[in-house]
C-alpha cells in the first residue's frame, strides 16, 4: 500500500480497513463515509490491524490463501512433515506474516489442489512423479 499517493490515507473504524480519502474531500471513508483515523494518528494496535489486513488482502488478490501447515496436511491426509518437504521441493506454496509478534503461515489453496491433481494423476504429489524431490 503507498501512502504517497493524492489523497489522505486513515483507518476506517466501520470497514476495519485502510482507506484513501478522496482528493479535495474530508478524511471520510470513500466506502461507507464514515470518518477515517489520519494515519499519523493511528494507535500501535490500528497500525498493526492495518498492516495486516493489507497483506491479507495482497495474499488474497494473489491467489494465495488457504489454510495453515496443519489444515493443508489434514486436507491432502499427511503428515504435517511432508507440508514442509512439500513446500521445500516447490509442490507447495508457502505464505507467512511475521510482523508487530503476529504471525500467520498459509499454504495457498491453489497449491493444495495441483498437488491432488498429481497425486491423483502421477500417484505422487510432485508433478515430476516421484514424491520429496
Amino acid at each position: 500500500m503507498s501512502y504517497s499517493d493524492k489523497g489522505q490515507w486513515g483507518w476506517c473504524k466501520a470497514c476495519e480497513a485502510m482507506r484513501q480519502s478522496g482528493d479535495g474531500q474530508g478524511l471520510e471513508c470513500p466506502d461507507c463515509g464514515e470518518p477515517l483515523i489520519a494515519s499519523a494518528r493511528m494507535t500501535s494496535a490500528q497500525n498493526s490491524i492495518a498492516k495486516f489486513t493489507e497483506w491479507l488482502r495482497q495474499v488474497h488478490a494473489e491467489g494465495k490463501s488457504g489454510p495453515s501447515p496443519g489444515g493443508a496436511a489434514a486436507e491432502l491426509k499427511c503428515s504435517r512433515a511432508n507440508i514442509d518437504m512439500l513446500v521445500a521441493a516447490d509442490v507447495l506454496e508457502r505464505v507467512e506474516y511475521d510482523e508487530g509478534g503476529h504471525r500467520v503461515i498459509m499454504i495457498s489453496q491453489r497449491s493444495i489442489e495441483k498437488a491432488k491433481r498429481n497425486k491423483k494423476e502421477t500417484g505422487s504429489w510432485n508433478p515430476r512423479g516421484r514424491d520429496n524431490e
